[in-house]
């Protein structure tokens, strides 16, 4: 039993892997779940994944989807009174996907992430073109919601790792240096053409080091994606991208302090934003990254491959306090010298009115994310 957004609850926590061998056991272990609760379980909620929503337009979308379906049913079985689908987000839908939408029992809970997501939802739910979400026949509601991951909250049983972390902050900014934490990820389409992750990265390092060198700066690097395929076949993982980086940076420029947040290993998210807490600013190719520092209150700046990364930095800051393109770089930018130090230099100095910004707007952001609990 644990406390989650001030809301008590039981969870637990099912393998979210997709395939035909590991959807059927999931199934099992969710049924198991179900039985093992004692009482009638009042509710029942799933997180959606980039698969299951239609962010990236996957052809296989339909599949998720169906299991999606199928948990839905399980659970509404079991006797769940409320089963909710949260953070839902969709850019278009295809006539398979349509399908399946309408096929979902009925008195689901869609919790879209957007608006254009909510609107393009109802428009699938609502067959008689009606925009009230309340009268649609296969949703009980369907509200706008924000990433749950804004309700992190950092945990006193700190790791060891995080405490040596911390302390290593803290003895950097004794010396008068500007933390950053540091996700250099660069996705492959995004790449200045012609060029590979191994080109790109004596590039940064460079850069980072020509930033130092007029700011007194720190680095943590901080990886954000363990699969080990998503940078084969130039590295076996994101974390020999940044341990690679991390070398690029003691041979550029010995005197810039740089570690490697937890040797590259997963962590927790709860711990990262433990160790964020403490950071000046973040810069990151990854939006996950960049959520876990806000829910902190740490500001965060942008390596922007997909116009997501834009509706990210307005959901942080609004639209009118900054110039939210300022806070955005563009990876192709690379092959110009010098670019990317300068925006890291004015993001470290801009750090204290993000952050300023960022702590008038989380307490709506946060509100936005409880939502999925309701």
């Amino acid at each position: 039993n644990e406390s989650i957004a001030g809301f008590p609850v039981t969870h637990h926590l099912i393998s979210s892997q997709f395939g035909d061998k590991v959807d059927e056991i999931r199934w099992v272990a969710f049924k198991k779940v179900l039985s093992a609760c004692g009482s009638r379980p009042t509710a029942a909620v799933m997180l959606t994944a980039d698969r299951l929503d239609g962010r990236y337009n996957n052809r296989h979308t339909s599949f998720p989807l169906r299991s999606a379906q199928k948990f839905s049913r399980d659970a509404l079985a079991a006797g769940v009174l409320s089963v909710s689908i949260a953070s839902f987000t969709y850019e278009r839908i295809d006539d398979m996907q349509q399908a399946v939408i309408k096929e979902m029992p009925s008195g689901i809970c869609w919790r879209p992430r957007s608006a254009s997501s909510r609107a393009l939802l109802e428009s699938q739910l609502c067959g008689n073109g009606t925009s009230d979400p309340f009268v649609a026949p296969h949703s009980a509601a369907i509200v706008q919601t924000s990433d749950i991951v804004f309700l992190l909250q950092q945990r006193k049983d700190r790791p060891a790792w995080v405490v040596e972390t911390v302390e290593w902050i803290k003895m950097q900014r004794f010396s008068g240096r500007a933390i950053v934490g540091l996700n250099a990820f660069v996705y492959r389409e995004s790449l200045p053409t012609g060029l590979k992750w191994r080109d790109i990265l004596p590039k940064i390092a460079s850069e980072l080091c020509a930033a130092s060198r007029s700011r007194s700066l720190a680095f943590v690097l901080t990886c954000h994606d363990p699969r080990p395929g998503v940078m084969r076949p130039e590295f076996k993982s994101e974390a020999e991208y940044h341990q690679q980086l991390q070398k690029l940076l003691s041979h550029h420029c010995e005197a810039v302090p740089a570690i490697l947040l937890h040797g590259g290993d997963l962590v927790e998210p709860v711990d990262e934003a433990t160790v964020a807490a403490h950071l000046d600013i973040v810069i990151s190719g990854f939006m996950h990254f960049m959520i876990v520092a806000a829910s902190s209150g740490t500001p965060s700046v942008a390596i922007a491959s997909q116009a997501k990364f834009q509706q990210l930095i307005l959901q942080l800051y609004g639209s009118n306090a900054f110039n939210t393109t300022e806070l955005l770089y563009w990876p192709r930018s690379l092959r110009v010298q010098g670019v990317l130090a300068d925006f890291l230099i004015k993001a470290v100095l801009a750090a204290p009115m993000l952050r300023a910004a960022l702590g008038q707007r989380l307490r709506s952001i946060r509100s936005a994310a409880r939502r999925n609990l309701d």
